[in-house]
């Protein structure tokens, strides 16, 4: 017994018939088989895997004991400016730079996931991740919200859609977060790994 509803063709709604499910082994009644937050019909008709949550293989797609993290490359520039509300609801511009003039800012696009049962609370700081470069230094991430300042548009360092992964953060099950860290790095560092370890202990490397 598969537990697929007999009445229906479409058990879990994911856009793939119950018996070519079964057919290709994935869960008729899971919409998404592989838990990477993309469902089974969306992945066929895009020619990955419905079965393989990193169907690239590039090990940014990451599992601990209570969350999944899935990380973007990292991106290394001299500023980020970004655009954001201030306290009253306008629209502004707002920049970050690095303290070192020798310096530049990496960010990373992180997502938090909790596909378990219960709630996830964890607290994202300057020891939630630490970013190793290629000689093996370590950097703890800066503070967004103590060092970020209104600007002027910048289009060469606008990040688009940049949203800071700060502070306390409670995941319910099935619920996500995704937003960035920022790292002050020397210009000609580069990163190599990235170890997160607010709540669980996964590493990337990059």
């Amino acid at each position: 017994n598969t537990g697929n509803n007999p009445v229906e063709t479409d058990s879990d709604g994911d856009g793939v018939d119950d018996g070519y499910e079964i057919t290709i082994d994935t869960n008729p009644t899971n919409k998404d088989s592989d838990y990477d937050w993309s469902y089974d019909g969306l992945e066929i008709n895009s020619e990955t895997n419905p079965n393989d949550w990193d169907t690239d293989g590039d090990n940014l797609y990451l599992a601990g004991r209570s969350l999944w993290v899935k990380s973007d490359e990292p991106v290394t520039q001299e500023f980020i400016t970004y655009i954001g509300n201030d306290v009253n609801g306008n629209e502004q511009y707002w920049a970050i730079s690095p303290i070192n003039q020798e310096s530049n800012l990496l960010f990373v696009k992180l997502s938090l996931i909790n596909y378990g049962s219960g709630t996830v609370k964890i607290v994202i700081d300057e020891n939630a991740s630490t970013l190793y470069d290629e000689k093996s230094v370590q950097y703890k991430p800066i503070n967004p919200i103590e060092r970020t300042y209104a600007s002027e548009k910048s289009d060469k360092y606008m990040v688009n859609g940049f949203i800071p992964l700060w502070g306390p953060v409670q995941l319910d099950p099935q619920e996500q977060v995704t937003g960035m860290l920022i790292f002050e790095i020397p210009e000609y560092s580069i990163a190599e790994q990235l170890k997160w370890d607010a709540g669980d202990l996964i590493m990337f490397t990059y």
